[in-house]
């Protein structure tokens, strides 16, 4: 194996091709002896956050753990959408980005990224893409790519709810809904899948009743091994519910 650590971005973007990123290692730690060439990132300046006004630039770095280390930064539902990620040993590893581009639609932070109209920044072209876009893409992406920065709106409210087999356990179904600086509320769900959804009837002003036919409908094929379809197309519409009238209250 071939093992590079990059002191600058401009270095890390010329070994970029042919390796596997390393961040946290959570990903690449139970294959390391298929690894060819491997990309350490973590010299690299991109493990902090800046919050502002309407926004909050999270570095694509920075470790699950040090969003709960901040915790009166960020609204408490966002805190409890981290500890129901993973375990403490497994935050203080993993980072943003990695559980970006790795996890799937039963992350409760990735289902309530999806809801704070996540942006995720990516290199070497420099494009920003909305989150659920980059979701189609990223099993699609042939050319090689590195995550710089996921920018999201500063909630004014926000509320997250979520049913697990225990109270510590990944989600069978989960909602959050964010009251963006523009009025608008976004609204996701998840538990189920390669990501989270977004449900754009929130944002487009339609009633709850509406609201929560629309997560009804959206899981109504939503059957594997941890939930029937049926179980968690009931259940969405009842968490979509509770999460925007919280955040209309």
């Amino acid at each position: 194996m071939q093992y590079h650590r990059p002191e600058s971005l401009k270095e890390a973007l010329k070994l970029l091709q042919n390796s596997q990123l390393l961040g946290g290692g959570t990903t690449l730690t139970p294959v390391r002896h298929q690894l060819g060439t491997v990309l350490d990132l973590q010299e690299l300046d991109l493990g902090g956050f800046t919050l502002q006004n309407d926004a909050i630039q999270f570095g694509a770095g920075l470790r699950l753990q040090a969003i709960i280390d901040a915790s009166g930064s960020f609204p408490p539902h966002f805190i409890q959408a981290v500890r129901h990620e993973t375990a403490l040993n497994m935050r203080n590893a993993a980072t943003l980005a990695g559980l970006v581009v790795s996890a799937d639609g039963r992350s409760p932070l990735l289902t309530v990224l999806a809801a704070m109209d996540a942006k995720v920044k990516l290199e070497p072209a420099g494009e920003q893409l909305d989150l659920a876009v980059f979701f189609k893409r990223r099993s699609e992406r042939t050319e090689p790519f590195l995550i710089t920065e996921i920018e999201t709106c500063n909630p004014g409210r926000l509320s997250y709810e979520m049913v697990a087999r225990s109270p510590m356990d990944r989600p069978i179904v989960c909602s959050c809904a964010a009251l963006r600086p523009d009025g608008r509320i976004g609204l996701a769900l998840g538990g189920f899948g390669e990501h989270p959804r977004s449900l754009p009837t929130a944002e487009r002003g339609a009633d709850l009743e509406e609201i929560s036919q629309a997560a009804s409908a959206a899981y109504a094929q939503a059957g594997d091994a941890y939930a029937s379809a049926e179980y968690r197309s009931a259940v969405a519409a009842i968490l979509v519910k509770r999460v925007m009238e919280e955040v209309l209250a």
